[in-house]
């Protein structure tokens, strides 16, 4: 399989697993018992760096600004979102 093919594939199994984290945290006791929390899942992108044998699409710059900008989100930001390069 080409490594487009297997990267696809990644994305699309990366993107379901955090969908079911993510719906699964909402329903769980956790979060209504720490109402005050947070809680947003982030994916920086295809960022070049030495585990993406520098093949990725962003910079480490670029890719830094979700995280980034989730981190510092304000106390009565969103939650139980996702972001994904969306800066």
């Amino acid at each position: 399989m080409s490594s487009k093919i297997l990267n696809t594939l990644s994305k699309r199994e990366s993107m379901r697993l955090s969908n079911g984290f993510l719906r699964d945290l909402k329903a769980n006791k956790f979060l209504r018992k720490y109402q005050n929390t947070l809680v947003n899942l982030v994916h920086p992108g295809f960022v070049i760096t030495d585990i993406t044998s520098n093949t990725g699409e962003l910079t480490s710059e670029e890719g830094a600004k979700s995280p980034v900008m989730v981190a510092l989100l304000p106390d009565d930001g969103p939650s139980g979102d996702r972001a994904m390069s969306r800066c």
